[in-house]
C-alpha cells in the first residue's frame, strides 16, 4: 500500500470513527477504528503505513473530538504501534492472527495510555469512563479486527508489497 493511500485512508477512517459510528451505535461501546487499522497495517502491511495510519488518524481525532490537546491520541496510537512492531518482530506467527491479538491487548494500553495523556494535559480526571469498560471496548475493538485484519492480508496477498529501492 503506498503512504499517500494510507495519508487519505487514515483521515477517512477518523471521520468515520467520529461521526457515523456513535450515530450508529448510539451510546454504546465505540471501537477505536483508528486504533484497529493502524495495528493491523503495522503487522500485515509494514512499518511505514502502520505509522502513516497512527499519526495522522490521531492527529485527525485530535481535531474531530473536543476537549482534546493536539498530540494526545497521536502520541498514544504510536507508542501503541511501536508495541505492536516489537511484538511482530519477536513472535514468528501469522500476521492476521498475531494482529487480532495484539488489538486485544493494546486496547487496554491505549485506553489507560490516552485517559493518562488527558489528565496531564487537558484537566480531565484520570478515568472518566470507569476501567472495567476497557474489556467491552477491547472486545469490540477484536471483533473489528477479526474483519478487517483478513481482509487486509487478503489485498496484500493480491496486490503485493510495494517495491522499494534497497540500500
Amino acid at each position: 500500500m503506498s503512504l499517500p493511500i494510507a495519508a487519505v485512508g487514515a483521515v477517512l477512517i477518523s471521520l468515520l470513527e467520529t461521526s457515523v459510528i456513535p450515530g450508529l451505535l448510539g451510546g454504546g461501546v465505540k471501537p477505536d477504528l483508528v486504533l484497529v487499522v493502524a495495528v493491523a497495517a503495522a503487522i500485515i502491511i509494514g512499518v511505514e503505513d502502520g505509522l502513516m495510519w497512527a499519526f495522522l488518524g490521531g492527529l485527525m481525532l485530535d481535531m474531530l473530538l473536543p476537549g482534546r490537546p493536539l498530540g494526545a491520541t497521536t502520541f498514544a496510537l504510536l507508542v501503541v504501534i511501536g508495541l505492536a512492531v516489537v511484538a511482530a518482530r519477536l513472535l514468528p506467527q501469522s500476521p492476521t492472527l498475531l494482529a487480532i491479538g495484539a488489538v486485544f491487548g493494546l486496547s487496554f494500553l491505549f485506553q489507560m495510555l490516552l485517559a493518562a495523556l488527558l489528565s496531564a494535559t487537558a484537566g480531565v480526571e484520570l478515568l472518566p469512563q470507569p476501567a472495567s469498560s476497557f474489556l467491552p471496548i477491547a472486545i469490540t475493538n477484536t471483533l473489528v479486527a477479526l474483519v478487517l485484519a483478513p481482509i487486509a492480508r487478503m489485498l496484500i496477498r493480491r496486490f503485493g508489497p510495494q517495491e522499494r529501492m534497497s540500500w
